[in-house]
């Protein structure tokens, strides 16, 4: 499920921009070009929020950087405070 959150809001400002261009071929008005630019520039808004509070390591916790093992690299990880 949350993958499918996270390409969806990747997905979502072209769709919004996509949805400007086609609303933009019938002559739409400039009051709801405003409209679809603020939209766009909230969704983005929105998602560098979203991907702020998840993707954070907690407070206190220590980086150990991607390192090799028995010849396979493991990936990079914060531990939580002992």
């Amino acid at each position: 499920m949350l993958r499918l959150v996270e390409i969806g809001w990747f997905v979502l400002p072209f769709a919004v921009f996509g949805l400007w261009l086609a609303l933009r071929r019938l002559e739409m008005a400039w009051p709801a070009a405003a409209v679809a630019a603020i939209a766009g520039i909230a969704a983005l808004a929105t998602a560098t929020i979203w991907f702020g509070f998840h993707r954070a390591a907690p407070p206190g916790s220590v980086y150990v950087p991607a390192h090799m093992e028995n010849g396979a690299v493991v990936p990079g990880i914060a531990q939580p405070p002992k």
